[in-house]
């Protein structure tokens, strides 16, 4: 790495939609390493970095840092899929800073044998389904449709558990894909609908607690070794602060952006009874935890499930 390049600000990179609730969060970051002489600037491109580039950018070093859907971790260790899994890591745990950062912690260890840390943990969203056409309760209700998901592994599994056909689709191709008909609905986040689809698609179902996707900061391991110990602490510090504990921040954020969208005209519905959709679901756990044993300890226990 040549001396301009590590004077040069960072880059940190990310494909959510500029106009998405959790921009500002990434903002108030930069601001902080800024003021703190970690130089940094940040750019929102959804197709440059559109699903899994971003991490594939940071793990080729032509970017520094990138906010990535955790989805992708599956592609450095399977047994990240943890954090995909329904049912599981939800707001009950990682609104709880204590448990964030232990969950952190533990991502952070699987990640760093390719090369990269995970510094930062940002609430995703707990994901609905949404569609032009109405969306009845039930667990049944998504048998035989075409879901489009963010990416490949846990989120293709929970939608062949429920009986639809998984379509793996980066942010920016929904638009055009939903008007072509290329599937029947989304499993996305709350902001994602307003910002990409809005009144075009007014209808979303909500299972609460079904999939938790998050976002983690990943980092390249030797550009992050060479901010030294105090780049390294303030680096950490800033996406502590700015982003992963700003867990219950984004949870309101996402009730607004709902509310909101109840108040354009859109219908939500909202299927509290969850034990036909757990029943269906709950093999890709025990399969999961069968297969990836010891790395999804550390995971069960932040969760209370062992």
């Amino acid at each position: 790495m040549t001396l301009q390049s590590q004077t040069a600000p960072a880059l940190m990179v990310t494909d959510i939609p500029a106009a998405h609730p959790r921009v500002p969060y990434f903002d108030r970051m930069v601001t902080l390493l800024n003021s703190e002489a970690v130089p940094c600037r940040f750019e929102v491109d959804g197709a440059l970095y559109a699903g899994r580039r971003a991490l594939d950018a940071v793990a080729s070093g032509s970017v520094q840092m990138a906010w990535v859907n955790a989805a992708h971790l599956e592609s450095i260790d399977p047994a990240l899929g943890a954090l995909n899994l329904p049912f599981f890591l939800g707001d009950d745990v990682l609104a709880d800073t204590a448990r964030a950062d232990r969950a952190l912690d533990l991502i952070d260890r699987l990640a760093s044998p390719a090369g990269m840390r995970v510094l930062g943990l940002m609430r995703g969203a707990d994901q609905l389904f949404v569609s032009q056409r109405a969306l009845p309760p039930g667990a049944g209700s998504m048998q035989g449709k075409r879901v489009r998901v963010a990416g490949p592994g846990i989120y293709e599994d929970i939608m062949r558990g429920l009986g639809a056909e998984p379509v793996a689709m980066p942010i920016p191709e929904i638009g055009n894909a939903l008007a072509s008909g290329s599937f029947d609905c989304l499993f996305t986040s709350p902001g994602g609908w307003q910002t990409q689809l809005g009144m075009a698609a007014p209808h979303a179902l909500r299972v609460p607690g079904l999939m938790m996707i998050n976002y983690v900061l990943l980092v390249h391991a030797g550009w992050y070794e060479q901010l030294g110990s105090h780049g390294q602490e303030v680096l950490r510090n800033a996406a502590q602060h700015c982003v992963t504990h700003a867990w219950r921040a984004m949870e309101q954020d996402d009730r607004d952006v709902l509310d909101a969208m109840s108040q354009a005209g859109a219908t939500i519905t909202v299927d509290e009874d969850s034990r036909a959709w757990r029943d269906k679901l709950a093999p890709i756990k025990a399969r999961h935890f069968a297969q990836y044993s010891a790395a999804s300890q550390g995971f069960r226990e932040l969760a209370g499930e062992c």
